[in-house]
């Protein structure tokens, strides 16, 4: 089908030039107060015969709530392309909006949705619009108040499920084919996320030796879902995946990631230390980011969910300053903002260069982040020690949690995998130019740090130097008891329980040879 060109019928002397079909905006009458956004659409076939689409409201970035007709008095008659000006955004008003828009158009429904700058199909046009007054207070406030006040708000959350499933989907199941390096196999990878079991699925890690893909695995993912969202022949997923928003995480000052460029409809941004213009770490650039990502999290409210859940990694008298300050720049009439930022600013340089970068990175994420996000994080306990390894792993539970979210990391670390379920856990491994993935053979879950090492890497105690040098000792006849005596008064700690059954299993072996 040719793209349909768009008749608006208005308010004041309505003009209907019978061009058919069409699709056809009846304003209505509807106030919210102030705003006037209200229109109906149908679609005028072939024949004449008019198939209702549902109610969707229209706004602008310079709508002021005054009473009048403003949208539709800006609004030109007929639009013969069918395409609004860059100024509009629309939203259906309920899920039957975009149920009837597939029915009627199967072949050119998202075209037909972006012409009319829906904020469905368009998820970065919503970020830039969503502080607007037209779009809090009408865009998002249905008509149907009394029976289903959420029935807005539910179509900008669902709205693309049901253009692509028919039905809400509140978690995501998808095959992702990765092709690591030319001449090297291809993998197939399958993700079920799912965030309503005893122990949901939230998170999926990745996990094997240097040099196995996991990092170009991870950093190809949003480059494919880009190439895949732009192109129909493109085929990397199945079924394509719709994430409201794709997020890198990087706490690597050194990270040479080139992300894929984002638009109106892919949702994509980078959280990390490098600026990815310049390619440099810089930090007063970090600082100012800092203290602009904290600033958006107060405006949006979201700062209680935000300390609460960082209250692990970055706490103490500098942080309850900064909170503080932040809470006399949201609710104080009259603030001086370079003041308070210069302010913020003497308080980041008191703390320690990791505190600075997990507060910065965190609260860009924070700031970025919505809901049905992915998030993709590279390695993170490169730059920790392994108590805040397992405080990181709280807080991005937490996070995935508030915001229903889910996320795909790559990591080393045994301390990350169990905090895991093993059906959250792909071990990557490689021979030659092979590449396969398979889930961890054994319970991760709170599993003993050994145990996982071995299964994972392979690692055999045999080959250790601590073996060989007990097996010495015992050659020179030394007896156990020699042995723990020895290892006991070098160290002035008593031998664990490990050692010890690991000294009498080589004397038992031994005697049992004999």
């Amino acid at each position: 089908m040719h793209l349909l060109p768009l008749i608006i019928l208005k308010h004041e002397n309505p003009v209907d030039n019978n061009v058919k079909p069409a699709l056809i905006l009846t304003a209505g009458s509807w106030d919210d107060y102030g705003y006037k956004t209200s229109f109906s659409l149908k679609y005028r076939k072939e024949n004449g015969d008019n198939i209702s689409i549902g109610d969707v409201k229209i706004g602008s970035v310079d709508y002021k709530p005054n009473g009048d007709n403003y949208i539709d008095e800006i609004m030109d008659p007929f639009y013969p392309d069918g395409k609004l000006s860059a100024k509009f955004f629309s939203l259906g008003q309920d899920l039957v909006y975009y149920q009837q828009m597939k029915a009627c158009f199967p072949e050119c429904y998202l075209q037909i949705l972006e012409n009319l700058r829906d904020c469905v199909v368009l998820p970065t046009l919503v970020e830039k619009i969503e502080q607007e007054g037209v779009f809090k207070t009408s865009l998002l406030r249905s008509e149907y108040q009394k029976t289903n006040p959420q029935s807005a708000q539910e179509a900008l959350d669902y709205g693309m499920d049901i253009l692509n499933y028919g039905k809400k989907q509140l978690d995501q199941t998808f095959e992702y084919v990765f092709h690591p390096y030319e001449k090297v196999t291809s993998l197939r990878i399958h993700f079920d996320f799912n965030g309503s079991d005893l122990f949901p699925r939230r998170l999926y890690a990745l996990i094997g030796d240097n040099g196995v893909g996991k990092t170009t695995l991870l950093n190809d993912i949003p480059v494919k879902l880009c190439e895949q969202k732009r192109s129909a022949t493109k085929q990397f997923f199945e079924p394509y995946p719709l994430f409201k928003k794709i997020i890198t995480i990087s706490l690597n000052q050194y990270d040479g990631f080139d992300p894929p460029e984002r638009s109106d409809s892919f949702n994509y941004v980078y959280c990390g230390l490098v600026d990815k213009k310049t390619r440099s770490y810089n930090r007063e650039n970090i600082a100012n980011r800092t203290i602009d990502s904290l600033f958006f999290i107060y405006r949006q409210g979201r700062e209680y969910v935000f300390w609460n859940v960082l209250k692990e990694l970055v706490n103490g008298d500098l942080i309850e300053n900064l909170k503080s300050l932040l809470f006399d720049y949201k609710f104080k009439q009259e603030i001086d903002e370079d003041k308070t930022r210069n302010d913020i600013r003497s308080i980041l340089k008191e703390l320690s260069s990791g505190q600075n970068s997990m507060l910065s990175v965190f609260a860009n994420v924070f700031a970025e982040i919505r809901f049905n996000s992915l998030l993709l994080m590279d390695e993170p306990e490169t730059h920790l020690h392994p108590q805040a390894i397992s405080k990181l792993m709280k807080m991005l539970l937490e996070i995935l949690e508030y915001y229903k979210s889910f996320c795909i990391l790559a990591t080393h670390s045994p301390l990350i995998i169990r905090e895991l379920t093993s059906d959250c856990v792909y071990v990557m491994d490689a021979i030659g130019t092979n590449r396969s993935v398979r889930f961890i053979g054994t319970e991760s879950l709170g599993a003993n740090l050994t145990t996982l090492t071995n299964e994972i890497f392979g690692i055999n105690d045999e080959n250790s130097y601590y073996v060989e040098k007990i097996k010495a000792l015992k050659e020179d006849g030394k007896s156990e008891e020699d042995i723990i005596s020895l290892i006991t008064s070098k160290t002035g700690h008593s031998v664990s329980l490990n050692l010890r059954l690991f000294i009498a299993s080589i004397f038992f072996e031994s005697g049992a040879q004999k």
